[in-house]
């Protein structure tokens, strides 16, 4: 946002997560309020329970995780408002992972991004910051290796569509981590773990994740 401020969103705009519509890089804090991002979700009976939820800052975010003992996964998103404004979102993040690690129960934190410069950014901004690389569907290509070990990452976050055991094998015995998105079948969660992804990402966490406690 204008005035610094991280928020957590999906989009580069408004207009598909919350009631308003345009960019958000003009704005500032004292416009979040005023930022529905939760009338978009109806209930099994019809009604709207998230109505008037607020963009949350990711701050606020980092709080909520700190106070329930949980890891979290800090994506970067690619910035549609030029090279400026994603400096400042690199600085943005890693101030308040700088914050995060100071709070009493913080858990382990690992920042991914589709975008290597924003890691790469990360890295020399926040030595030590735990990397992913994240990778679209077919574009976890045979030089994956040079660009993870490039960047410093740790792990490689890869779609689930067209992934095979043998890549996931072939980057586990290297030794990073393979955490796959998106997966919502409890079938095809077993079976990525099978063969020895070390996470999935899963709209679905109140079904599988025993799963991946288990795993």
């Amino acid at each position: 946002m204008a005035d610094g401020t991280v928020i957590v969103i999906h989009d580069s705009s408004l207009d598909r997560t919350t009631a308003s519509s345009g960019s958000y890089y003009g704005l500032t804090a004292v416009d979040l309020p005023d930022l529905d991002a939760g009338s978009w979700f109806t209930a099994e009976d019809g009604s709207h329970p998230f109505a008037g939820e607020p963009v949350p800052p990711l701050r606020a975010a980092l709080e909520v995780v700190a106070e329930a003992g949980m890891g979290v996964n800090v994506e970067l998103k690619s910035c549609a408002a030029g090279a400026e404004a994603s400096r400042r979102l690199v600085e943005g993040v890693a101030a308040l992972l700088d914050e995060h690690a100071e709070r009493a129960g913080a858990g382990e934190v690992l920042v991914s991004s589709f975008n290597p410069v924003l890691l790469d950014r990360m890295g020399r901004r926040r030595p030590g910051t735990r990397l992913a690389v994240l990778t679209e569907r077919g574009l976890l290509l045979d030089d994956w290796r040079s660009y993870v070990e490039m960047i410093g990452a740790e792990a490689v976050n890869p779609a689930d569509e067209g992934l095979s055991r043998d890549r996931v094998e072939e980057i586990r015995s290297l030794g990073y981590g393979v955490n796959v998105w998106t997966v919502n079948s409890r079938e095809r969660a077993e079976e990525l773990f099978g063969w020895g992804v070390t996470g999935i990402f899963t709209d679905r966490v109140h079904e599988l994740g025993a799963l991946g406690e288990r795993a």
